[in-house]
């Protein structure tokens, strides 16, 4: 990584379709995004794919199956808690810290 191309916070294949090299560092290259509910990326091709799709599939999360439909602060600080814990999803803790460094 270089001050110009900071190291990204998740590689390799997404996830969903495990084709699409993932980068999620917020830039020109960013291909991926992360999810609240538990903090793992998904490349912006599935999450166009799911947001697409059926109400019951947009609703829930890719990955872990968590409902999504509830997007209150109140809900998505609930859901990053879950995660934010030593040997959790980091992407979780820095998102909850933002969110309370926010206020």
């Amino acid at each position: 990584a270089t001050p110009d191309q900071p190291e990204p916070l998740t590689g390799g294949p997404c996830p969903c379709c495990h084709e699409t090299q993932m980068h999620t560092p917020v830039g020109s290259q960013q291909n991926a995004g992360l999810q609240f509910c538990c903090g793992k990326a998904v490349c912006h091709g599935c999450l166009i794919k799911v947001s697409l799709g059926p109400r019951l599939q947009r609703d829930r999360c890719p990955l872990c199956g968590e409902d999504t439909s509830d997007t209150s602060d109140t809900n998505l600080i609930r859901q990053l808690k879950r995660h934010a814990h030593p040997g959790g999803a980091p992407t979780c803790l820095y998102n909850l810290a933002a969110y309370y460094d926010h206020g």
